[in-house]
């Protein structure tokens, strides 16, 4: 099987090289987290559960909830605790999937949180408590045998000088459980550092991201008592870990992310402390060395220092690193070298060395540097030294023995495979002229430099390979030809003919607060063949691009995973640079929400992305492209595997003019994007993250979008936009669409326009109501044209006409627009006498020529009230009570009997209460099985069914009859 892809947090504190250089991977350790739970099925986390054996599984002394949700089986209805415990231990069995630091180790865990997330002092102080003594599901037979040797802790409170669980801390570093806190999201001010992190007595986390800054968020020293919190950082944005119902997420960011990489890492600490710091020639049962403090020390002596010299409060001791760390407590030596060409002597840079432990199956690996120099530091042992590089023959030294505190030198010499000789030139499609450019060898690490004539060569071993090449200078494709074959001896020529291409500019807008999601934008563009450039916003407003800074591009692709341009005050510079013919690309979730509904820009927002914001959170995956649209045809789905799964609150949009051409639903709801020309710019908005799709369908939906934004203007070009496509209207009157007519060609032109498919009459008219049948614009000029539809007073009630308005150009027969729409017959609401009581969540059925209405709740009680309409005199007249005052209830007739099943008056209710509309009497009939309110109840061939409905605690989905 392949190897596992280790996340990148895994690999930035180094603990995927314990594994492999030391064997050491936090078994027989138990971890706990005090967190919101954790599910325990899990395949990343159900084999290392203490309480799992084999196939068998035992909840006591290895699961605790003090919230009383899930008291007998680890359950987490949250994901909180399930993802940072992922990061603690998360393996699946079969090392498909590696997420955990200490991926050997045993877990437990004590649900403190509730799945709503939150917790009291006195929840916390009961998991402190069973920590020290875990018992059984009983809560009976404490034993302090079974306590955990660490605990990780990803909470807190940001009252920093609380003392709350100050004792309960002591207690624990009393009976040698070593925890850590997390320090908390309230950066990044000064002493905002959380409690019990705060504490002189806590191990303090603070978190960074990918490229060791620290988080905005991340809380700050000093603590109340003028100690520097906190104590180190570990990674915290962007996380990838384990969520219930088996799968996995990435996007998590917080302090509480950064804290079980700490926990982790001392597990593998106290796993290499056991395994090679016993006296074994005694017999003796591997026991620590290492105290909590000596724990901590360590972990603070070995961290990467980050930030100013020394301590401080952003990073304290800095970033943690188990390979150092881990050294510190295990006997071990070095292996150094130098790998060369055989023939040549050369250092051969980025080669492959792996050491093989014959002792522990584990092994260590690094790459060579530029000068082909590498070095390896590994537990004493014998092990198999290979050396691998692409071009070469791998080599292989077997059974190296590495003593302790002693340094080895072996010099590697690898032979070159037999190889043949790629050329060629690259040159412009458009001028033959030769262009500087890099081409790729893809799947290798091979890249050639094209110089300035275009002229590069590539020396490959015998084999079938794909080149990529890109200009260096703006304005250019890449371009990606059919695989070749190189044959050893041989020379291949091969001239690439780079087309013409936009200038793309990719704007990470939130990567201030560490939401950089670029990465999946940067993949989908290479496979495009699109060339672009890279504006990261770390900080804001000075960190935006200005009008200047924009203006040299054709496009600008803008993602905001978060927020938007009102709330980093971008939209003047987008302004100026739409105003100044520029086409944008603006993808996110939240950019209504921020920009709209909380109000930073939403005059701007509604005339630069001519949308109207419709709400926050559709809930919904799927996205379907709509006709005429940039994404006509394609079928999208939001929070696949290989994407950014971070698109938590979609929303939903409208186009708020005619310039706004709807381009995308959410299956079974509203608009999702729209698309804008108004002759000088044009835009593509899209209200969800491009990066939420899965890496195929955001490279299909990239490079439509890419096309349409990069045409060139036309010379005679049109188009026809609706602001409403489909209205209704009364039988006998008229109903007018308004249409915008554009000139989006690059002169002055004539439009003849038409109508067809209609069977009603249809008027073309200008604002004043002027028949129209030819309008002359100028370039990049519009009017507004009505389209009046008389609904004839025989139209049936649903009746539809179907109608196809064409602009026709006068002086280019293949230059027009078109635009359907659709009329419907429909009559207006009346207003009909009101119901002789107000209330609501009542029930209505209709018998012969009356309606009855029935039960229901007011202001201040649940009605049992029966009250029956006469259409015809519009007269209300109340009917016998029902004996059961009632409301969320449904009711379905059979003949003159009403049946009024369930129902709820501040009780779920299983009573079926008959009324007999002819005598105006009521009789009971068998009750249902179970309560029941906010169902469906309906008749059919004599018999009555009651549906789904609520049980007073979960939704539910019974049929009776």
């Amino acid at each position: 099987a392949a190897a596992p892809v280790i996340p990148w947090n895994i690999t930035q504190i180094r603990a995927d090289l314990v594994w492999g250089g030391f064997n050491v991977t936090g078994q027989g350790i138990v971890v706990a987290n005090m967190d919101t739970g954790v599910d325990y099925q899990h395949p990343a986390l159900l084999h290392s559960y203490r309480g799992y054996d084999s196939g068998a599984v035992s909840h006591s002394y290895n699961w605790y909830d003090a919230t009383g949700g899930y008291p007998t089986v680890p359950q987490d209805g949250n994901g909180h605790g399930t993802h940072t415990m992922g990061t603690i231990v998360g393996s699946e069995p079969d090392g498909s999937k590696v997420i955990g630091v200490a991926p050997g180790a045993e877990w437990i865990a004590v649900k403190i949180f509730t799945d709503a997330g939150e917790a009291t002092d006195v929840t916390i102080l009961e998991g402190f408590q069973w920590i020290l003594a875990p018992t059984d599901l009983l809560g009976a037979n404490p034993d302090p045998a079974k306590a955990p040797d660490i605990v990780s802790n990803s909470w807190g409170s940001d009252e920093s000088a609380d003392l709350t669980f100050r004792e309960a801390l002591r207690a624990w570093r009393a009976a040698g459980i070593f925890s850590v806190f997390a320090s908390g999201n309230e950066g990044p001010g000064a002493g905002t550092v959380n409690a019990p992190a705060s504490l002189p007595e806590a191990v303090a986390i603070g978190a960074v991201d990918i490229d060791s800054e620290i988080a905005m968020f991340s809380s700050r020293g000093p603590s109340p008592w003028g100690e520097v919190k906190p104590d180190i950082v570990a990674p915290g944005v962007d996380i990838y870990s384990s969520v219930p119902g088996g799968g996995y997420e990435r996007g998590w960011n917080g302090t509480s992310m950064a804290t079980p990489h700490v926990a982790g890492l001392a597990a593998l600490l106290w796993d290499a402390d056991r395994r090679y710091n016993v006296t074994r020639l005694l017999g003796a049962k591997d026991n620590p060395t290492l105290t909590i403090t000596e724990t901590k020390q360590i972990l603070m002596q070995t961290a990467v220092e980050l930030g100013p010299a020394g301590p401080d409060n952003a990073y304290g001791w800095g970033l943690v690193d188990a390979y150092q760390a881990v050294r510190t407590v295990i006997p071990h030596g070095s292996l150094r070298g130098r790998v060369t060409d055989a023939t040549t002597g050369l250092p051969v840079p980025g080669a492959l060395i792996v050491m093989a432990s014959r002792e522990h199956g584990g092994a260590a690996k690094t790459l060579s540097n530029a000068q082909g120099e590498y070095r390896l530091d590994v537990a004493a042992g014998l092990y198999d030294v290979t050396a691998s590089s692409f071009a070469y023959q791998p080599g292989l030294v077997p059974g190296i023995q590495i003593m302790r505190d002693a340094n080895l030198q072996l010099d590697l010499a690898l032979t070159a495979q037999p190889a043949g000789t790629v050329q060629g030139t690259v040159r412009s499609a458009a001028t033959l002229l030769g262009l500087p450019a890099k081409v790729q060898v893809l799947d290798t690490p091979v890249v050639a430099q094209a110089n300035a004539a275009g002229q590069y060569t590539l020396r490959l071993p015998a084999g079938t390979y794909t080149l990529r090449a890109f200009a260096d200078v703006p304005g250019y494709r890449g371009v990606q030809p059919a695989p070749l074959t190189v044959t050893a001896g041989a020379t291949v020529t091969l001239n690439l003919a780079l087309p013409a291409g936009p200038t793309i500019l990719l704007v990470n807008a939130d990567v201030w607060r560490q939401e950089k999601k670029g990465d999946y934008y940067e993949r989908s563009l290479s496979a495009n063949l699109y060339d672009y450039d890279v504006w990261d916003i770390a900080a804001f407003p000075e960190g935006n691009p200005s009008a200047t800074d924009l203006a040299p591009y054709d496009v600008v692709i803008w993602s905001h995973p978060k927020n938007s341009p009102g709330y980093i005050g971008a939209w003047p510079a987008l302004a100026a640079y739409l105003d100044s013919g520029g086409a944008l690309l603006m993808t996110g979730q939240d950019i209504g929400y921020w920009d709209v509904e909380r109000e930073y820009a939403a005059a701007t927002y509604r005339s630069r992305l001519h949308a109207s914001y419709v709400r926050d959170d559709v809930n919904l995956t799927q996205v379907t492209g709509l006709p005429a649209g940039v994404l006509a045809g394609l079928h999208l789905t939001l929070g696949v595997p290989d994407s950014a799964q971070n698109q938590t609150y979609p929303s939903e949009i409208a186009p708020a003019d005619s310039l706004a051409l709807p381009i995308a639903r959410y299956v079974g709801d509203g608009y999702a994007g729209v698309q804008i020309d108004d002759c000088s710019s044009r835009v593509v908005y899209l209200a969800f993250g491009l990066e939420g799709l899965g890496e195929l369908e955001r490279q299909v939906a990239l490079a439509r979008a890419l096309d349409w934004l990069s045409q060139p203007r036309q010379p005679h070009d049109v188009a026809l936009a609706a602001s409403n496509r489909a209205q209704s209207g009364v039988m006998g009157q008229s109903i007018a669409f308004h249409l915008s007519l554009v000139n989006t060609g690059q002169q002055a032109d004539a439009f003849t326009l038409s109508v067809t498919g209609s069977a009603w009459p249809v008027h073309l008219l200008d604002l004043d109501g002027n028949p129209l049948s030819t309008l002359s614009l100028g370039p990049c000029s519009s009017a507004e044209v009505v389209v009046q539809v008389d609904i004839p007073a025989t139209a049936g009630i649903g009746e539809k006409a179907l109608l196809t308005v064409v602009a026709q150009s006068t002086t280019q027969a293949h230059v027009q627009a078109e635009v359907t729409l659709e009329a419907t017959a429909f009559p207006t609401w009346q207003t009909a006498t009101p119901l002789p009581t107000p209330r609501s969540r009542l029930a209505a059925v209709g018998i012969g020529r009356q309606v009855y209405v029935i039960g229901g709740e007011t202001a201040t009680s649940y009605a049992n009230n029966v009250d029956i309409y006469d259409p015809a005199s519009g007269a209300w007249q109340s009917g016998s009570a029902k004996p059961t005052r009632a409301a969320h209830l449904s009711i379905a007739a059979i003949g003159a009997k009403i049946y009024a099943p369930g129902g709820y008056n501040g009780v779920g209710l299983r009573a079926l209460e008959v009324y007999n509309a002819t005598a105006n009497a009521w009789s009971v009939a068998a009750s249902l099985p179970e309560p029941r309110y906010g169902h469906a109840t309906v008749a059919l061939d004599g018999q009555i069914y009651v549906m789904g409905g609520l049980d007073g605690e979960r939704y539910t989905q019974t049929t009776w009859r």
